[in-house]
């Protein structure tokens, strides 16, 4: 399967305009995988703010996907973690 290309700040500007996950994932033909991926590339890219994204995390509701918070730096993962990725606190100690 051929990757598709798409333009950062195309989907940026779908993303300010109010789209949801569900219709991103149409328009740009991806999985809810892929919609997590690009997601992270956005942000790595600096064209998306973590806040953005933050705003965005009860949309992910549309694409059936948990959403996951680190108790000690906030900050959203859509995968489970036992070590928070970000700030590398453990997860088991946290919620004891």
């Amino acid at each position: 399967m051929a990757k598709v290309k798409i333009k950062g700040r195309e989907v940026l500007a779908d993303i300010r305009s109010g789209m949801d996950d569900a219709g991103l994932m149409q328009k740009y033909g991806l999985s809810s995988k892929g919609i997590i991926q690009l997601m992270g590339r956005l942000v790595s890219a600096g064209l998306l703010t973590p806040a953005e994204l933050a705003e965005r995390r009860s949309l992910a509701k549309t694409v059936y996907f948990p959403v996951f918070k680190c108790a000690e730096c906030g900050e959203i993962h859509y995968s489970r973690f036992d070590i928070c990725p970000t700030c590398g606190a453990i997860m088991q100690q946290l919620n004891k």
